[in-house]
């Protein structure tokens, strides 16, 4: 059986923070600098709460969750791993109902049936859960919560550092990467595995 690694989607072979940026300066009227690199859009970007509700009302109103751009190494790393004999999956804290619009923005890198979408609310214990369904084992996500939560649960969870503010640190087990390509390599043991099972 084919090692089942799972990626996160937004920070990690998306690049939500540029389309909800781009968004943000649309809605607002006005350019949107970043200010810090805090996780929390408001905080990032300085907006008031109503500024920043605003934005997420145009953001879903909108057909932006069809046109978040991947990063330039997401081809690449899927492809990578994919050809080294993973089973890749998606997961992302969206609605359901978004899952078509998440496929659009993958371009067809992962179908509709492989991407989980666990709903704004969930937390990271809901991600583990859903890597231990399917038996994942191997995890790339930006935030250091789900990649906690995944330790003990899967053989692979890497973070992918994205240098955000206020972070709880990696645990003991989580391997930091800087680079998405990277990830290919850090995982390459668990194909060897399955190639000589």
């Amino acid at each position: 059986m084919n090692p089942i690694v799972v990626f996160d989607l937004d920070g990690v072979l998306l690049d939500f923070a540029a389309s909800w940026a781009q968004c943000a300066s649309w809605e607002l009227g006005r350019p949107i600098q970043k200010v810090s690199d805090a996780y929390d859009l408001q905080e990032r970007y300085a907006l008031s709460a109503r500024e920043c509700h605003r934005v997420w009302s145009a953001f879903h109103r909108d057909t932006w969750w069809e046109r978040v751009p991947s990063h330039d190494s997401a081809w690449d790393t899927v492809c990578n791993v994919e050809a080294a004999g993973g089973s890749i999956w998606a997961v992302t804290n969206v609605d359901a109902h978004w899952v078509h619009a998440r496929a659009i923005s993958l371009g067809g890198l992962i179908p509709s049936g492989r991407i989980i979408c666990l709903g704004e609310d969930a937390s990271a214990h809901h991600r583990a859960e859903i890597l231990e369904a399917l038996h994942a084992q191997a995890f790339v996500d930006d935030q250091v919560a789900n990649v906690n939560a995944a330790v003990g649960i899967i053989a692979a969870p890497v973070l992918l550092h994205q240098s955000y503010q206020g972070q709880e640190e990696p645990a003991h087990g989580v391997t930091v990467i800087d680079d998405l390509l990277d990830f290919p390599v850090v995982i390459e043991s668990l194909f060897k595995a399955a190639q000589s099972a």
